[in-house]
């Protein structure tokens, strides 16, 4: 995935979101559960990794000023540790929205990584924790509508990086409601080699396909599907281990050392089912805008962990 990158492609902060599904980065913002909670791998969707989707990383932590730092060539990585060498979070919970926000892993000033939910949907109502959780409402066009998290690093310069979530052996959350009419959502997480150095800030190192048709296939992430109760009401706590994200492009599986985005998206609208040959790519994460089949949803996500082995 990504670090932070505008839905369309944010850089290393959290780097980027739709090559995840789609491509991969890990953060930015954005807007407009064992069951072991996995289900067989996601295809034809889009996600992003490590980036923040169009939202400044300056409103979510500011950047570290680092004097006479040459910027390193847009093609090799940042040997230097501070962007593509994974850094470590504090704790293992992501967030149980009991601030009543959407403050992702830290707090700035005392924590290495800081961060925050972004949802990048135009139809989607704007995301609310008025009951100290994540709730989501609207209208859902296809896959390309999605939600996620990002961050920042306060010791990168560029506020971007990937983390290193190694010392965990998985995620986690919990998830109720409507999420569409096939009662299930996709998840990626993204690293930085099935990356774009344009998508994760220089960390990436995927070089997509010259071939227009295939070149957003080539460079995403490893995901599952996600099933959740039909009722609408049981709450589902979902553990996926790393090696349950599988059909990543060019790598297949989760590299914890270097996790670039964490993205849910959307299935395509029943009447659009099968129209779209898009697997995921991180290059043109999120909504096209309102148009054609579309769905209601009404969902809440909560308890966001890494799982200690």
């Amino acid at each position: 995935m990504r670090f932070q990158r505008a839905l369309s492609v944010i850089g290393c902060g959290s780097l980027s979101i739709l090559a995840l599904v789609i491509g991969g980065c890990s953060s930015k913002s954005s807007n407009n559960n064992t069951d072991s909670g996995v289900d067989s791998p996601v295809v034809d969707a889009p996600v992003d990794h490590m980036t923040t989707p169009d939202v400044p990383k300056d409103t979510v932590v500011d950047k570290v000023t680092v004097v006479d730092k040459p910027k390193p060539p847009t093609d090799v990585r940042d040997t230097n540790g501070s962007i593509c060498t994974g850094i470590a979070p504090t704790n293992a919970l992501i967030s149980d929205f009991s601030s009543g926000s959407g403050n992702t892993f830290g707090m700035f000033g005392q924590d290495p990584v800081v961060g925050g939910t972004y949802v990048k949907a135009a139809a989607l109502n704007t995301e609310d924790f008025n009951d100290l959780s994540w709730h989501i409402s609207g209208q859902v066009f296809g896959h390309k509508d999605l939600f996620g998290i990002y961050w920042n690093c306060v010791a990168a310069a560029s506020g971007g990086c990937t983390l290193d979530v190694s010392q965990w052996k998985g995620i986690s959350f919990t998830i109720k409601g409507n999420v569409g009419p096939d009662n299930a959502v996709g998840f990626t997480m993204g690293r930085a080699d099935n990356d774009t150095p344009t998508e994760n800030a220089t960390c990436g190192t995927c070089v997509p396909a010259a071939d227009a048709a295939t070149a957003e296939d080539s460079c995403h992430g490893p995901r599952t599907t996600i099933t959740v109760p039909s009722d609408h009401t049981t709450v589902k706590t979902v553990n996926l281990l790393w090696a349950d994200l599988t059909g990543g492009s060019p790598q297949a599986s989760i590299d914890p050392h270097q996790l670039t985005g964490i993205l849910w998206f959307f299935h395509d609208a029943p009447a659009d089912a099968g129209s779209s040959t898009e697997d995921g790519g991180i290059f043109d994460a999120g909504a096209d805008g309102p148009s054609g089949p579309s769905y209601a949803v009404d969902f809440v996500i909560d308890d966001i962990k890494f799982l200690p082995f």
